[in-house]
């Protein structure tokens, strides 16, 4: 079957016998099976022929009482990634801040057709045909494993209720709320409900009493992943958060990261954040705009801001681009220090700030900024 599919070097006729050794009781032999097998199956981020035709096997392995679980399942997760989340939250009294983003963005798109679209590919679904097509159909063979990865959310391993809950929350589904709920009661791991949370901020439905329960005792928890995790997720199921928890948020959004393994925000809590916070719409927090003014106020060189400045233009903008004739006069008092913070801390000059100015039709150099706010 894999002599007439092709990988990632070519025909994939190794790839049976790497399977197979992904479930020898040698460790250093599947540690070579796994490695070999995610450069064929999923290099450098592409996907194959070969890689769809794995994903069965992979399941299976998944599921079985042997050898090699863990690994499959990191085959797994690094054949389904395509760099995000689904985004899937919609919020009934207006656009997310996620959503305005996507907007903004693509209206500069229409004032400047020449500027390539993939070169901010994370707000874009791979199309279907094409040298991209094998990415999709690879994700969604992926996500025909689901039932296979909710039962392993009990698992007595943790490393496997951590990988089945980072595959569930990379395909979610309302099927999975039921497990999440009962085993986010009864984890004693804090990594594994780290991950258990975000998956269920992925498939659970705003305002579910039973999962927002279980949730908020995570959030009471001292261990810093857990806790993060659980604000993920009650924001992504509560309209209106809390202050504590969008200032939370807010503040570990411009905060560097330090990588995390096999956690579904792809080991970046400062993207956990962000990801939580763009599913909220403004219309519904009111305060948001404040709070994240509040931490550009505290502005500190070593912070990242590009991300907070994205969720602060939805926010402060949420009607859209200024017209061409608008005049800083024009704008809000919030509005108004938000520019004159971006010229004091020299937010132009981080690359690719200019692009999330040019999607509210803001100047997009230093200068041209100072000029237009001197009127």
């Amino acid at each position: 079957m894999f002599d007439s599919l092709t990988g990632a070097y070519g025909p994939a006729t190794e790839v049976p016998g790497l399977l197979t050794a992904l479930r020898s009781d040698d460790p250093a032999r599947r540690g070579h099976a796994r490695s070999e097998l995610g450069h064929m199956l999923a290099r450098q981020g592409a996907k194959f022929e070969a890689s769809v035709a794995a994903v069965p096997f992979l399941v299976e392995i998944l599921g079985s009482a042997g050898h090699g679980r863990h690994e499959a399942y990191e085959l797994l997760a690094l054949i389904s990634d395509n760099d995000q989340l689904p985004r899937h939250r919609t919020r009934r009294s207006g656009p997310a801040l996620g959503e305005l983003t996507r907007g903004r963005f693509e209206w500069r798109l229409s004032r400047a057709p020449d500027d390539p679209a993939d070169r901010y590919p994370w707000h874009f679904d791979p199309p279907a045909t094409g040298a991209h097509g094998w990415e999709r159909r690879a994700y969604e063979a992926v996500g025909a494993g689901f039932s296979a990865y909710v039962k392993l959310l009990h698992d007595p391993d943790p490393r496997l209720r951590i990988g089945a809950a980072h595959l569930v929350a990379s395909h979610p589904s309302p099927a999975a709320v039921p497990a999440l709920t009962a085993q986010l009661a009864a984890e004693t791991s804090p990594m594994a409900a780290a991950s258990l949370c975000v998956a269920a901020g992925q498939c659970g439905d705003v305002g579910d009493a039973a999962l927002l329960d279980v949730l908020t005792r995570w959030r009471e928890t001292a261990h810093p992943l857990a806790h993060l995790s659980a604000l993920t997720a009650i924001a992504q199921l509560t309209d209106s958060p809390d202050v504590h928890l969008l200032t939370e948020l807010a503040e570990c959004v411009v905060e560097p990261d330090d990588p995390v393994d096999d956690w579904p925000f792809f080991g970046e809590p400062a993207r956990g954040a962000y990801w939580a916070l763009e599913t909220l719409s403004p219309a519904d927090n009111p305060l948001l705009a404040e709070i994240l003014l509040e931490q550009l106020r505290n502005h500190r060189p070593e912070r990242v801001y590009y991300s907070m400045v994205e969720l602060l233009l939805g926010a402060l903008f949420p009607g859209g681009p200024l017209p061409d004739t608008a005049s800083f006069g024009d704008l809000t008092g919030q509005q108004q220090e938000f520019v004159r913070l971006a010229l004091r801390f020299r937010l132009l000059d981080e690359d690719p700030m200019p692009s999330a100015f040019a999607g509210c039709n803001l100047p997009t150099e230093a200068v041209s900024l100072e000029f237009w706010a001197a009127f």
